[in-house]
C-alpha cells in the first residue's frame, strides 16, 4: 500500500461543532432505544409489529453507517505509528515443575519394604 493521502479524507471538518455531534449521537441513540423497546414490548405481547415500526428500524439501521462514520473521524488518533518503536513482550518465567530432590527423607519406596 503507498503513504499517499486521498483527496477529502479528512472528514474531521464535516460537523466541528462539539454540541451538534453530540445532540446527533445523542438523538441517535435515544431514537434507537425507543424503537426498540416499542418492538420488544410488542413481540412480548405476541402482538404483530406495524409496518411503520419496521420502516423505522430499517431507516435507524441504515442512519448507522454515516453517524458511526463522524464518530470514527471524530475520533483522538495517535500522531504518528511509526512514532515510538514497539518493546518486545517480556518473558515470563516459567511455570514448569521442579526437579525431584534427591534427600532420601523425601523419597518413596516403590517396592514396599
Amino acid at each position: 500500500m503507498s503513504n499517499t493521502q486521498v483527496p477529502g479524507r479528512d472528514l474531521g471538518n464535516v460537523i466541528r461543532n462539539n454540541r451538534a455531534r453530540r445532540a446527533i449521537y445523542g438523538t441517535y441513540v435515544i431514537s434507537c432505544i425507543v424503537t426498540t423497546s416499542i418492538q420488544v414490548g410488542l413481540a412480548s405481547v405476541h402482538i404483530s409489529q406495524p409496518d411503520a415500526l419496521s420502516a423505522t428500524i430499517a431507516v435507524l439501521a441504515y442512519l448507522a453507517i454515516p453517524v458511526g462514520g463522524l464518530a470514527l473521524v471524530n475520533t483522538a488518533r495517535p500522531a504518528s505509528r511509526t512514532a515510538a518503536p514497539r518493546r518486545a513482550p517480556r518473558r515470563r518465567k516459567s511455570l514448569s515443575a521442579k526437579p525431584a530432590t534427591t534427600d532420601p527423607a523425601h523419597s518413596i519406596s516403590v517396592t514396599g519394604r
